[in-house]
């Protein structure tokens, strides 16, 4: 097992403990050790789960979270206070953290000019050749913190594609995974959209060794200053690509609104069927996992109502009990019962108390 990744050292004294909702930029500034591009927080969440959640669980990715227990540890991640998910937390919680992160992130970590020259990639070139050596330009136009996020997720997805290739092959966990990191649900459900993102994150998990440096390259600069690619590498790709890889200056836009481009288009036939095939397996795995879901919660609804059956009936057995022995009393004595003069009845005292609490606790969890 790893070292274990601590979540205090990148808390910087006097900043902003904040890391959800804000900048790679703030996170990186405020909580990451000099040299370090991937937040630490991710790097935890997804320790955690390699060293402890198992990636060959089936139902790695579909369990949400219990909702109160994730928002808790976001507040302590964002209060900068030690997190121990060891002890305080749950794989489907340590899940929900990290598609939390990237959810609420103020930019997609794929940027909008990069998605749409992305997804118009399969239109303008007919080899894959052509398409992967652009795609893996266009990678390299990201911000560097994104680069290294993107980069950091796509390994650790690959990872659970090679142990879980029959329940999560790659083209499933892009379908989980590809809304949070395109925020695709900013721009409404179309499902052809979203086949078509997911077509793109499958691309990227299967053939990352050849698109994404290494993390030792000397090509990935400090300052990520992508924009110095040597003139020559550039004009490789061709005019075409050349015209089509510019990314429009800031001052073109209407300096009083925020530029969102078109959304691209959805590729070819071939690319559609690819993304329905794999929405197919995906849909099949869901309703599997929907079923063994619907059987647990049936099961737990019987045992729970025969307990309460069952606590209810003890609970009317002991009441009556004890009321026949008060009024038994209250006939000899003309009084009623002080607690000193309980002893004949001790036990059922104490049983018909223990009951009544756990009928409350019982009921509080219907």
């Amino acid at each position: 097992m790893r070292k274990s990744v601590s979540w205090l050292l990148g808390n910087k004294g006097g900043t902003s403990s904040q890391v959800f909702g804000v900048s790679l930029e703030e996170v990186s500034r405020t909580h990451s050790p000099c040299g370090q591009d991937v937040p630490l927080l991710v790097q935890h969440i997804v320790q955690y789960i390699e060293d402890h959640g198992r990636l060959n669980l089936e139902g790695l990715f579909v369990v949400n979270g219990n909702t109160e227990r994730v928002d808790w540890l976001r507040q302590r991640y964002d209060s900068g206070e030690g997190v121990e998910l060891e002890e305080e937390g749950d794989l489907p919680s340590a899940v929900g953290l990290l598609r939390l992160f990237l959810q609420e992130l103020p930019e997609p970590l794929i940027t909008m000019e990069i998605q749409t020259h992305l997804l118009h990639l399969h239109q303008d070139y007919s080899s894959e050749e052509e398409v992967y050596r652009n795609m893996k330009f266009l990678l390299q136009q990201l911000p560097q913190l994104s680069y290294s996020l993107l980069r950091f997720l796509c390994g650790f997805l690959g990872r659970v594609a090679s142990v879980q290739h029959d329940h999560w092959p790659t083209g499933a966990l892009a379908a989980v995974f590809g809304p949070d990191i395109f925020h695709l649900w900013t721009r409404g459900e179309d499902i052809r959209e979203q086949q078509a993102v997911s077509r793109i994150l499958t691309e990227l998990l299967d053939h990352q060794e050849g698109l994404f440096e290494s993390d030792s390259d000397d090509d990935l600069s400090s300052n990520n200053d992508y924009s110095s690619i040597n003139e020559q590498r550039f004009l490789d790709f061709g005019a075409h690509s050349a015209r089509r890889f510019v990314l429009p200056e800031p001052d073109v836009f209407h300096p009083s609104k925020t530029h969102r481009p078109r959304r691209a288009s959805f590729g070819s036939k071939e690319a559609l069927k690819a993304s329905d095939s794999t929405a197919q397996q995906l849909n099949k795995k869901l309703q599997h996992l929907k079923k063994k879901m619907r059987q647990f919660e049936e099961h737990f609804e019987r045992e729970r109502n025969y307990k309460l059956w069952k606590a209810r009936s003890e609970k009317k057995r002991l009441r009556k009990t004890i009321r026949e022995f008060e009024e038994e009393f209250y006939r000899h004595h003309g009084r009623r019962v002080q607690k000193e003069e309980r002893t004949t009845l001790l036990d059922e005292y104490r049983d018909y108390k223990r009951i009544k609490a756990k009928l409350r606790l019982l009921e509080v969890l219907i």
